[in-house]
């Protein structure tokens, strides 16, 4: 059961993406890459043959070199990324995140909140102190 749901939404998917083409609009040139909380990132690379599938955090990197990918498209920007897009970003592949204003202070507001836990107040530098009002 849950592997025909799996095939299904992945149709859907590629389904959207060919309707896309269709009218003419360009799609990102690399991958776009999905990331859930509890399960495996969801991968999407355009192409003649598109492909998209669930690869391990651990495995990415090497999924992405094999496939040639030379940019990645994130979701989002979460402070667990963070390691993953830096390891990407050491092997040469460009990073593009999209981007919300919402999205984006929840990220700031979490990167401060482990900023203070690891610094006292009177240990932060002019800019950080910045960033905390």
């Amino acid at each position: 059961m849950q592997k025909a749901k799996e095939k299904a939404l992945k149709n859907e998917a590629l389904g959207f993406y060919r309707q896309l083409i269709e009218r003419g609009l360009k799609p990102f040139d690399g991958a776009s890459i999905d990331f859930h909380r509890k399960r495996d990132p969801v991968v999407f690379i355009p192409g003649e043959k598109p492909v998209i599938t669930t690869v391990k955090k651990e495995e990415l990197l090497d999924f992405l070199v094999k496939n040639n990918v030379r940019k990645v498209l994130v979701d989002t920007l979460f402070p667990s990324r963070v390691p993953i897009l830096l390891s990407l970003l050491e092997h040469g592949i460009e990073v593009y995140i999209l981007r919300s204003p919402s999205a984006f202070s929840g990220f700031k507001t979490k990167m401060l909140r482990r900023l203070r836990r690891n610094k006292r107040d009177e240990d932060l530098d002019d800019n950080e102190k910045k960033l905390i009002k």
